[in-house]
């Protein structure tokens, strides 16, 4: 059963290619080579297109005091919320395995006896870091080496703060 409008099989000039014609893209003459085709653009500054400055740092945190909703972030803790600062420093960043490195120590003795935990990650060299915990008091819970990390990339600054209480992470600025 033909539909019309559909081309199915050999015609006047061969066989017709039913999927519609890609607009970037011409065929040089009877070659059937496909080269790219400039499209002019109608922006100024057509050269910084595509490129998106999706940095920030800590003045950008900032404008995060208090919070309006809590979210989980992963199956493996259930009971452990992101704030809204947190969540939005999580997806700016892609930063939820730094989330995921704070969940997994809770489930360690010292860590659950802890009410308020303070969690630095810092830069070491340009693509390693160490994330360090501390009792809010600066005495080292616990430290782990950051072999790669692409965080500070995105975000401008050499070190992030994020506190650990009442089973929600948090930013600085929202405790």
């Amino acid at each position: 059963m033909k539909r019309k409008g559909m081309m199915l099989g050999k015609g006047k000039r061969g066989y017709h290619n039913i999927i519609p014609k890609d607009p970037k893209v011409h065929s040089d003459s009877g070659r059937g080579i496909k080269q790219p085709q400039k499209i002019p653009s109608i922006f100024r500054g057509e050269e910084n297109l595509g490129k998106i400055d999706d940095s920030f740092n800590q003045n950008d945190l900032r404008q995060f005091s208090g919070t309006e909703n809590y979210y989980a972030w992963s199956i493996l803790f259930p009971r452990f919320k992101l704030t809204d600062g947190t969540k939005y420093l999580s997806e700016k960043a892609q930063a939820y395995w730094l989330m995921d490195v704070i969940g997994s120590y809770q489930c360690n003795q010292k860590f659950r006896n802890e009410g308020f935990q303070v969690w630095k990650l810092k830069k070491t060299k340009d693509d390693e870091a160490i994330v360090v915990a501390e009792d809010g008091n600066g005495n080292k819970l616990a430290t782990q080496k950051i072999p790669y990390t692409d965080f500070f990339e995105k975000y401008k600054g050499d070190e992030i703060t994020l506190y650990f209480t009442n089973e929600v992470i948090i930013l600085p600025s929202e405790y």
